[in-house]
């Protein structure tokens, strides 16, 4: 009885720690990503910079600030330049995209063409043997 208490236990404790390393795992949260698209009035922003800055010089509070929103405009920046490239590669690929599905209607269009070509011999062909072996028709 007690050899089954202790596995019970056990497998409770392994479940939870399962739970929380699929938690660590986890990239970005909700509130992350609400921080990276925050602009500097945003509430976490002015509260973070509160706490920063409380019981210091005022000399000392502007500089922290300064330094803060200069941080934030290069994540701004970097973040920007990313979404840049990921725009430029999408449309690069959209336009290769564009010129394949070209290439390929312009091949349909060469292969609808030949076939109609070699088409028009054989019918041509079958017509001729149909009035030949009929030669009493249309008197």
């Amino acid at each position: 009885m007690k050899k089954l208490v202790l596995m019970g236990m056990a497998l409770v404790l392994l479940s939870f720690f399962g739970l929380a390393q699929a938690q660590v795992e986890k990239a970005r949260g909700a509130s992350q990503k609400a921080q990276e698209r925050a602009s500097d009035q945003a509430i976490f922003n002015r509260v973070s910079d509160w706490f920063a800055t409380v019981g210091r010089p005022q000399e000392e509070k502007e500089r922290i600030l300064q330094e803060r929103q200069a941080r934030r405009a290069e994540r701004e920046a970097e973040i920007a330049a990313k979404k840049a490239q990921a725009e430029a590669r999408k449309a690069e690929g959209e336009k290769r995209a564009l010129q394949e599905r070209e290439s390929q209607r312009a091949g349909q269009e060469a292969e609808k063409g030949a076939r109609k070509m070699q088409a028009e011999p054989q019918k041509e062909e079958g017509l001729r043997m149909r009035t030949e072996q009929q030669p009493g028709r249309g008197k």
